[in-house]
């Protein structure tokens, strides 16, 4: 009781209707919303039970490539049996004429995740609260870390019964047997015949991380490993965060036609006319290229709408460092963790790899080795979280040079060999190309300034095999 005698009001749970109901309209509105959205919520964020079953309803529209309006959506509730539940007609008008505006939904979703999160973090701290009475400190204590990471999941939890997952995973093998077979691949090729052996395609929903110092060809090999998979049979998606669109394309015709990039910025005409016949030679690739999205939600909603739309078989963010969030964080590393996790709970959920570009500290050059993936900058949870990392090495003297002697190395792999293969690539700046060469690595060291190649040397291939 208080003091005037009145007992106190049990409190509401957080919850922002206004919010809720501004997502749904939004989706209504315009469907391409949902996937904004849906990068930051799922259904069961929803407080009022009826917006959750709404939020399905528009997700299966959507999803199904059907038109959303209030034609679709009513025979879609009705066949459900959930037409009344949601207010019927009335209320789905009352929600479309209210949504004034698409342009703002990741913002609103953003307030119904948080007090969602807020909502299951009271409910979880009740139950310990109720547990701390009987259940030993030390028990309780080592429970609580793990409880939170796994409440703040934006994903729902789901789980497959061990005959299904095995069931799955001999689908997902025979196809692959089969892709082989009729003469393709079993993931996204970079066109590098030594990596590709190496990493065998990049496929599934994996985080794989492309690591270099400044100067030594990463976002070239990302753009040529775009262009390549999606010449044969592997559609992607970049966003770019450090090049304009029209860079990249540049850069792409550069490579192609195997002209002078500079040359083509200054407008030359013979290398133009060269470089448009080798692009469209290459036909309507199926790439997008993405240069406005810069936060990491933004980010993670033209995934999952590529991946709907267009069917995008990876994507890809050039560079990790340069992503914006929206959270506060105790430290770079921490912010940095943050990105990757969510890069790569992405991937799981669009069971498709993301390729995201890493700077690497400083370390490796000045002891003047090869880097390892502890050279990641800003977080260790880039290598813990990573499933590949594919490092680029070009030693200091010779980085400045307009064709510069290159290693390409996996010295992380969850799912193949790791190594440093024994075969030299080179980086032309001129034309934005990355080749391999028919020269051997010396297991010492780097190649000279004047860019001799080292002789052959028969163990350096560290362990890798066919």
């Amino acid at each position: 009781m208080s003091g005037d005698g009145m007992r106190a009001l049990p409190k509401v749970p957080p919850s922002d209707i206004d919010a809720e109901r501004a997502v749904l309209g939004a989706v209504m509105l315009q469907d391409s919303a949902y996937y904004a959205a849906s990068a930051v919520l799922t259904g069961a964020d929803f407080y009022r039970q009826d917006h959750g079953m709404l939020w399905h309803r528009l997700g299966a529209l959507v999803k199904a490539r059907k038109p959303v309006d209030l034609v679709t959506l009513q025979a879609e509730l009705r066949d459900h049996g959930e037409l009344d539940a949601v207010g019927g007609v009335p209320y789905l008008i009352e929600l479309m004429d209210g949504a004034l505006s698409a342009v703002n939904v990741a913002h609103h979703a953003e307030r119904v995740a948080d007090t969602a999160k807020r909502r299951r973090i009271i409910a979880y701290a009740g139950d310990l609260a109720d547990r701390a009475w009987t259940t030993p400190a030390d028990e309780l204590t080592g429970t609580i870390t793990t409880g939170l990471n796994a409440l703040l999941s934006r994903s729902t939890a789901t789980s497959k019964r061990f005959s299904q997952a095995v069931a799955d995973a001999d689908a997902g093998i025979r196809s692959a047997r089969a892709r082989k077979a009729a003469g393709g691949s079993v993931g996204a090729l970079t066109g590098l015949p030594t990596l590709d052996r190496i990493t065998g395609g990049f496929s599934g929903p994996r985080l794989i991380l492309m690591a270099a110092r400044p100067k030594c060809g990463k976002s070239a090999l990302l753009n040529q490993f775009g262009v390549h998979a999606a010449a044969t049979g592997w559609p992607g998606l970049i966003v770019s965060l450090e090049l304009g669109a029209d860079e990249l394309a540049i850069r792409a015709m550069a490579s192609a036609g195997q002209v002078s990039v500079t040359k083509l910025h200054r407008g030359g005409e013979d290398e133009l006319e060269t470089a448009l016949d080798r692009t469209t030679a290459l036909g309507d690739i199926p790439l997008w290229i993405d240069t406005d999205s810069t936060k990491l939600d933004a980010i993670l909603a033209q995934a999952a709408l590529h991946k709907h739309k267009h069917g995008i078989k990876w994507f890809a963010v050039d560079h990790i460092g340069l992503v914006k969030t929206t959270g506060r964080f105790n430290s770079r590393n921490d912010q940095i963790g943050h990105i990757s996790w969510s890069l790569k709970e992405m991937a799981k959920r669009l069971d498709i790899p993301c390729i995201a570009l890493s700077q690497l500290g400083r370390d490796c050059d000045k002891n003047n080795r090869r880097p390892r993936p502890d050279d990641l900058r800003d977080s260790g949870n880039l290598e813990q979280d990573a499933d590949m990392v594919i490092m680029l090495h070009t030693p200091q003297p010779a980085r400045e040079k307009p064709v510069k002697p290159l290693q390409i190395g996996v010295p992380a792999n969850r799912i193949g060999p790791s190594c440093w293969p024994d075969v030299w690539f080179e980086f032309d700046g001129r034309t934005q190309t990355i080749r391999e060469t028919t020269e051997r690595v010396s297991e010492a060291s780097a190649p000279a300034p004047n860019y001799d190649f080292p002789e052959p040397s028969p163990g350096a291939w560290q362990g890798y095999r066919d």
